[in-house]
């Protein structure tokens, strides 16, 4: 076997194949140079050398193959597609095939396609644990726990040295309820992997949910006070703070969080909605400014920018924020109860009325709140 390619990552999801024994002709070896230009980055020259292969040797399989590998990197899914099922048409038996055929319908939408070329690459080899793994994985994702609990479980008895079938299958323990099941999942992930970040965020909090909020401050203690540097440690962290109404602690967190990762909008926007909460309106507004130069198509970012302004005291910018958010989300009921406040605040009480009916089909409880604000 002369070496394992693997090389895309298609969601949550990493697959290899193995391109099989040492080849012996001139189609097959500009395949191996290929695969070794692929391995470096070079991924135009990989592409053409496979080319070459395939006006050589037209039904080689592993050329199809790799070249749908090579195009699929290169964010060129159709022309992918159409390799990975040329490779299938000459040699339908390997697993590997079908497993990156629906990595690849996953990453293009195309869900029930995908689960489809997973149950089948598992169909032509039951011992395949990527397949179940990623089977397992979709289904999870299409928020199908029961189901993908024996996709994943088949996994983590196929591959029990994988941290990330341990940790799936935590997953789908959770979202069932099972979180003494799931805590001993996460656990097995991080005996094998102790630098798993998602698997420690995980561990985390269904310490909480099974009310145990301090075991999941330790965890996230012990595992920033390993790796200090992490964004997504101290993220997360900050919305188990936030959750607790620790809100000075989750500001801590948040703000160290952003200066790691300056293009998160998600930590710029929870930072500006934990100082809103501190009533610091003037860090708010800075914190929603930076979500919005991290991502301006972002409807949360310019609600936040609303909710500081009006702290600030600048209504009619305000206003303006929160028509921007309703643009890329016309059904955000924050956006139109915040609109409606402004309404309030620039004395439209007409305006905070239309808003007050919006709410009643989008959210009746903020609908309540805002007439109240009317009535006073």
């Amino acid at each position: 076997m002369k070496k394992v390619f693997m090389l895309l990552v298609t969601g949550l999801m990493i697959f290899a194949f193995a391109t099989g024994a040492a080849f012996a002709g001139e189609a097959e070896n500009l395949v191996n140079k290929a695969i070794d230009a692929a391995s470096e980055g070079r991924l135009d020259d990989a592409e053409e050398l496979l080319q070459e292969a395939l006006q050589l040797k037209p039904t080689l399989a592993e050329a199809h193959y790799n070249l749908g590998v090579v195009l699929e990197s290169k964010e060129e899914f159709d022309q992918a597609l159409r390799e990975y099922q040329e490779a299938l048409k000459f040699k339908d038996n390997m697993p590997e095939i079908h497993n990156s055929l629906g990595n690849l319908y996953w990453k293009m939408g195309k869900l029930s396609e995908a689960e489809k070329a997973f149950k089948k690459s598992v169909e032509v080899d039951e011992s395949f644990s990527l397949g179940w793994s990623n089977l397992g994985r979709l289904l999870l994702a299409e928020r199908r726990p029961q189901e993908a609990l024996s996709y994943l479980q088949k996994a983590a008895l196929l591959a029990p040295e994988s941290p990330q079938n341990h940790y799936y299958l935590g997953e789908a323990q959770k979202a069932l309820g099972d979180y003494e099941s799931a805590i001993a999942q996460y656990n097995k992930a991080l005996e094998l992997r102790p630098d798993y970040t998602n698997a420690k965020v995980a561990l985390a909090f269904a310490y909480r949910r099974m009310g145990m909020a301090d075991k999941g401050t330790e965890v996230f203690k012990e595992a920033i006070a390993k790796d200090p540097d992490n964004p997504k440690l101290l993220y997360n962290f900050g919305v188990m703070l936030f959750s607790n109404r620790q809100y000075n602690a989750a500001a801590e967190a948040f703000a160290r969080a952003g200066e790691l990762d300056p293009t998160s909008v998600e930590t710029w926007n929870n930072l500006s909605q934990t100082y809103l909460r501190l009533q610091s309106y003037q860090r708010a507004l800075d914190a929603a400014q930076k979500a919005v130069e991290a991502d301006s198509q972002s409807y949360r970012a310019y609600n936040s920018l609303g909710f500081a302004l009006i702290g600030v005291d600048h209504y009619e910018e305000a206003m303006e924020a929160f028509e921007k958010a309703l643009a890329l989300e016309p059904n955000f009921p924050d956006s139109h109860f915040g609109k409606g406040v402004t309404f309030l605040l620039l004395g439209n009480r007409e305006g905070a009325a239309k808003e007050v009916e919006i709410l009643k089909i989008l959210n009746r409880g903020m609908a309540v709140k805002l007439e109240g604000l009317i009535g006073n």
